[in-house]
C-alpha cells in the first residue's frame, strides 16, 4: 500500500556558504576583510536575493528538477514574492517564494545576510499547498552556484 503526503514541508539547509574567496591560516587569530571581497559578496547577493522587481534577472543559488523539467526553466513563469526584513545593524533577511500556480508547489528561500563579513546562509523550503500530489521533486542542489577566482590565488 503507498502512503501519500499530501501537504509536506521539506528543507534543505546550507549554513554558511562563503561569498568569495577566503584563505584562513592555520592559526587563526583575527580575520581581515577587504573591500575587494566585501563588494564581490555584495554583488552576489545581489544578483541573487536582491533583483526587486526584476525576477527574470536574478539567478537562485539552488536549482531542483520538477516534473521533469528544470527549476531555471520553470521558476521564471512562476508567481513570485520577495521581502528584505532588517534582524539587526550588521544582518539581514531575504526571503524569496516561488509558487506554482498548477500544482501547488511551493519553493521559499530564506537567506540570513551579513553585512560586515562576505558570508551568506540560506534555507531551501518545499511546500506542496494542494491536497493532491505533485509532480516528481528530484535533482535538489542547495547550492548550485560557479565561483571564479583571479590567477595569483594559491
Amino acid at each position: 500500500m503507498r502512503q501519500h503526503h499530501k501537504r509536506q514541508t521539506i528543507a534543505f539547509v546550507l549554513v554558511s556558504a562563503a561569498v568569495g574567496l577566503l584563505v584562513l591560516p592555520s592559526i587563526v587569530t583575527a580575520t581581515t576583510v577587504t573591500d575587494d571581497e566585501m563588494a564581490t559578496a555584495r554583488h552576489w547577493v545581489e544578483a541573487r536575493f536582491d533583483e526587486v522587481g526584476e525576477p527574470a534577472k536574478s539567478v537562485p543559488p539552488f536549482s531542483f528538477t520538477y516534473g521533469g523539467r528544470s527549476s531555471a526553466e520553470l521558476l521564471p513563469s512562476w508567481k513570485q514574492t520577495r521581502r528584505i526584513r532588517k534582524l539587526d545593524d550588521r544582518r539581514s533577511e531575504h526571503t524569496l517564494a516561488w509558487a506554482d500556480p498548477e500544482s501547488g508547489l511551493v519553493v521559499r528561500c530564506v537567506a540570513i545576510v551579513c553585512h560586515d563579513f562576505p558570508t551568506v546562509e540560506w534555507t531551501l523550503y518545499f511546500k506542496n499547498t494542494s491536497s493532491t500530489d505533485t509532480p516528481i521533486l528530484q535533482d535538489i542542489q542547495p547550492l548550485d552556484v560557479t565561483w571564479q577566482r583571479g590567477g595569483d590565488c594559491e
